[in-house]
């Protein structure tokens, strides 16, 4: 997604027992600092520094399957089970102001009913796979970018969703599925004294298959 990529995965994660979240940052030095919260919404504190990264694979806190970025440019959340949904205003990047819009669940039914959220996936059985639906203020949205990814995908896609709002794909075999997609709204403002000049929203999916 641009030089922003939200990333939502479940892990399994001994440190808390309630839902909560995780955001991992990687900078140009190849540091990673993890962040974390227990309540969606809530402003993540430093929990624990991960450094002297080889390269873009590394495993914080037994997170098996992510890549994170180390251009000092993108910045990757993660979201843990059981499912939940939060709302996070990134701030400016760029000339832009970064909202992003997470779901998370455990099972495909949850992930085919909308939840009424501004910008959201929603992904259902099809009859050569599945397809998945981007909505933006209650209805599909046509033209967004939809990536999808996971480790139950033969390979990652790219995708524009269609007049119905649609991106169609095939099966998924077990595992994860992320769904990301973004708009770019040409609406002018200021956030916290700085002016931007767009609004861009994003919102992710995460499906334990």
């Amino acid at each position: 997604m641009r030089n922003i990529a939200a990333i939502v995965l479940f892990a399994a994660m001994p440190l808390v027992s309630n839902a909560h979240f995780v955001w991992v940052y990687a900078d140009t030095t190849k540091t990673a600092r993890i962040e974390i919260t227990d309540k969606p919404g809530e402003a993540p504190v430093p929990l624990k520094i991960v450094s002297g990264n080889k390269g873009t694979d590394f495993a914080p806190v037994g997170l098996q399957d992510i890549k994170p970025a180390t251009d000092g440019k993108r910045l990757q959340a993660l979201m843990t089970a059981p499912s939940g949904a939060l709302t996070l205003v990134y701030g400016l990047h760029g000339d832009d102001l970064v909202t992003w819009y997470a779901k998370a669940t455990t099972n495909l039914a949850s992930a085919a009913k909308p939840l009424g959220r501004p910008y959201e996936i929603t992904v259902r059985h099809d009859k050569n796979g599945l397809a998945a639906t981007v909505w933006h203020d209650g209805k599909p949205f046509k033209g967004a970018t939809v990536e999808l990814y996971g480790n139950g995908l033969a390979k990652d896609l790219t995708l524009l969703s269609d007049s119905h709002g649609e991106v169609k794909f095939g099966a998924v075999k077990g595992g994860y599925l992320c769904i990301g997609a973004e708009i770019k709204v040409p609406q002018a403002g200021t956030h916290k004294g700085k002016q931007y000049k767009g609004k861009l929203e994003m919102a992710s999916l995460t499906v334990r298959m």
